[in-house]
C-alpha cells in the first residue's frame, strides 16, 4: 500500500511537471515505486487464492497485465487528443485511491507473518543508480544521438560502473537484494530469456507501429491506439483453451505454437504498404493477439515448475524483474526506434539515388507535376516527402521481418526446458 499511495502521489506531480527535466525526475520516482506493483499483485494471488485456483488466477492477472501494455497505446492516445497529455498522469489518481480502498477493505485480517531482513544498502544503492541511469539514458539516447552527447556517455558510465560493482556484490553478499540461485535451474533460465525477448518484441513493435502511423500515415494518437489496440483483447478469448491445453498437451509445445503464430504475424506485417487500412491492420494486430497467452501462460508455469512451492513468490519476483528491467517499455522503445531511424536512413539513401534529377523516370514525374500545375519547389518537397514516408515504411518492414525471426529462433531454447510433471501443472492450473 505504501508502494501505491507514493505512486498516486508522483502521477500527480508528472501531471503538474513544468519542464522536461521535472518530468523525467518524476517518471524515474514513479519507476522505482512502481515496480513493486509488478511483483506485489502476483505474491497476493498465491497467498490468499484457494489452491486450486492459483493456477487459474494467475494467468488472468498474466493476461491483466498484457492488455495494460496494449490497450494504454488507445486510452493515452485518446486522453492526449481530447484533454491534453497531463491526464494521462492525472487519469491514474481516482484509479489509485479506489485501489488503496479495495486493497484494505480485502485484505483486512489478512496479514501475514513478518521477518525484519536485513537490507543490503550499498547493493541496493547501486542498483537504484545502474537502473535510474539505464532508464535516462534509454529515455534520451536518441534525441541526443547517442554517443556523439557528453551527457549520454556520461549516463552510459554511471549504469556501467554500477550495474558492474552490483553484479559481483550480490553474487557474494549474504543478503543479497536479487536472488541469482533460481538461475541454476535450465527451466527458470530458459523460460526468464524466452519470455524477455518475447516481452521485448510485443513492447517493440507496439510502440513502432504507433509511431509509424502517426508521424508516416497521419493517424492521430488515438487511431494509432485504435489500430494497435485488437492485440489486448483477443487473448481473453483465447485463455480458456489455453488453460485446457496447459492441462493436456506439453508446455513446450504450446509454447511453440505462440512463438510461431506472432512470427508469422510479424512476417505479416513485413509486407504492408502504405496504402494499408486500419482494418487490415486491426485483423492483423488482432490474429498476434491470439499468441499471447500462448507464449507467456506456459513460459511462466515452466519457469516454476521446479521450483519448491515455498520459493515460488521470490522466484516469480526475480523472472518479473528481469522480464521488466532488459524486456520493459525503456529497452524496446530505444532499441526499436533507433534501429528504425538507421534503417529509414540507409533507405533514404538508396531511393534518393534512383531520384537523381537527370534520370529519364524522374524528369517525366517532374514533367506530369507541371502539367497540373505544380512548381518545381513544391515538386522537390512532394518527391522528399515521398521518399521519406517510403523509407520509413520499408525500415518498419525490415524491422518486422527480423522480429518474427528472433521469435520463430527462440522456439529452440524452448525445447531445452523439461518438461513439467502432469500432477504438478494441474495442481498449478
Amino acid at each position: 500500500m505504501v508502494s501505491l499511495f507514493v505512486f498516486t502521489i508522483l502521477s500527480a506531480l508528472c501531471g503538474l511537471a513544468w519542464d522536461y527535466n521535472s518530468l523525467l525526475i518524476f517518471r524515474v520516482l514513479q519507476g522505482a515505486f512502481g515496480g513493486p506493483l509488478m511483483t506485489i499483485p502476483t505474491v497476493l494471488v498465491l497467498a490468499n487464492a484457494p489452491e486450486n485456483k492459483k493456477g487459474m488466477a494467475t494467468q488472468i492477472l498474466v493476461l491483466l497485465i498484457i492488455m495494460a501494455q496494449v490497450l494504454g497505446p488507445f486510452v493515452g492516445g485518446w486522453i492526449t487528443d481530447n484533454f491534453g497529455w497531463r491526464w494521462i498522469f492525472f487519469i491514474n489518481i481516482p484509479f489509485c485511491v479506489f485501489s488503496l480502498v479495495i486493497t484494505a477493505v480485502a485484505l483486512k485480517g489478512r496479514e501475514t507473518t513478518t521477518t525484519n531482513i536485513p537490507l543490503d544498502v550499498a547493493a541496493f544503492l547501486l542498483l537504484a543508480i545502474g537502473v535510474g541511469a539505464l532508464q535516462v539514458f534509454l529515455d534520451r539516447g536518441n534525441d541526443e544521438d547517442w554517443f556523439g552527447s557528453t551527457k549520454i556517455i556520461i549516463l552510459a558510465l554511471i549504469f556501467t560502473i554500477s550495474l558492474s560493482f552490483f553484479i559481483p556484490w550480490n553474487l557474494y553478499s549474504q543478503k543479497r537484494l536479487v536472488e541469482v540461485r533460481y538461475f541454476r535451474d535450465l527451466n527458470f533460465s530458459v523460460s526468464t530469456f524466452v519470455t524477455t525477448l518475447a516481452w521485448l518484441s510485443v513492447g517493440g513493435t507496439t510502440i513502432l507501429m504507433s509511431l509509424w502511423l502517426q508521424t508516416q500515415m497521419g493517424y492521430t494518437a488515438t487511431y494509432a491506439g485504435l489500430a494497435v489496440m485488437p492485440l489486448g483483447l483477443t487473448p481473453v478469448l483465447i485463455a480458456p483453451l489455453v488453460d485446457y491445453l496447459m492441462k493436456t498437451v506439453s508446455l513446450r509445445m504450446v509454447t511453440t505454437v505462440g512463438l510461431t503464430l506472432s512470427a508469422a504475424t510479424c512476417f505479416w506485417f513485413s509486407n504492408i504498404t502504405p496504402q494499408v487500412t486500419l482494418s487490415h491492420l486491426m485483423w492483423i494486430r488482432a490474429i498476434q493477439g491470439l499468441s499471447l497467452p500462448l507464449c507467456f501462460l506456459p513460459l511462466f508455469q515452466l519457469s516454476v515448475s521446479h521450483i519448491e512451492e515455498g520459493e515460488i513468490t521470490k522466484a516469480n519476483g526475480v523472472y518479473n524483474f528481469i522480464k521488466v528491467l532488459l524486456g520493459g517499455g525503456g529497452i524496446s522503445t530505444a532499441l526499436y526506434t533507433t534501429f528504425w531511424d538507421r534503417r529509414e536512413a540507409l533507405h533514404h539513401s538508396d531511393l534518393t539515388e534512383v531520384l537523381q534529377p537527370l534520370r529519364t523516370p524522374t524528369l517525366e514525374a517532374y514533367k506530369a507535376l507541371h502539367n497540373v500545375g505544380v512548381d518545381d519547389a513544391s515538386a522537390a518537397l512532394f518527391f522528399e516527402y515521398t521518399t521519406s514516408n517510403q523509407a520509413y515504411t520499408i525500415a518498419f518492414n525490415d524491422i518486422m521481418w527480423l522480429t518474427g525471426w528472433v521469435l520463430l529462433l527462440l522456439v529452440i531454447p524452448t525445447w531445452f526446458c523439461v518438461e513439467a510433471h502432469k500432477r504438478r501443472r494441474v495442481a498449478a492450473a
